[in-house]
């Protein structure tokens, strides 16, 4: 994932790393795979990512991914299957692949996937567009001028 990528607010995860709960001081601390939400992006030299809050903790962003899209993880997202009819893509009902719907912040969010492809809807004058990972889908739906808003607790079900 390339810094040119995130934003503040994205859903990302990270791998196996150091993290540093003081910028400043450098205090390392060593964290888990986890999943967070971008909280700050700072000093474009260092490529440093705040990602949780308590503490406030930082990896480098060469330690931060996206989330690939799969069926598990439009579960999570609260996708549910929809009628094709009720898609809002160009070509709907008649393409290939299945619809998918999900509220998420109050907006409405649809996704067709075909053979582990998938796009996200904007309309269905306006052509829809690829997507790969959970931040590719707030990117390209602002709220505001921010990525939409999902909360990376989803991402932590009890099992």
């Amino acid at each position: 994932m390339s810094i040119n990528d995130l934003k503040i607010g994205n859903i990302v995860q990270t791998g196996l790393c150091y993290g540093y709960t003081n910028i400043n001081n450098v205090e390392k601390c060593k964290l888990p795979l986890m999943v967070a939400e971008v909280k700050d992006i700072i000093n474009d030299n260092v490529l440093l990512c705040k990602v949780i809050d308590t503490p406030e903790t930082y990896v480098d962003a060469k330690d931060v991914y996206g989330i690939p899209l799969n069926q598990y993880i439009l579960d999570l997202l609260g996708f549910k299957k929809i009628d094709k009819i009720y898609a809002l893509c160009p070509g709907a009902p008649n393409f290939n692949g299945t619809a998918y719907e999900a509220q998420i912040n109050g907006m409405k969010v649809q996704i067709v996937e075909d053979n582990n492809s998938y796009e996200l809807c904007r309309s269905k004058s306006a052509p829809s567009i690829q997507i790969n990972y959970v931040h590719d889908i707030q990117n390209n739906i602002k709220i505001s001028g921010r990525p939409l808003k999902i909360n990376y607790m989803l991402f932590y079900p009890n099992c």
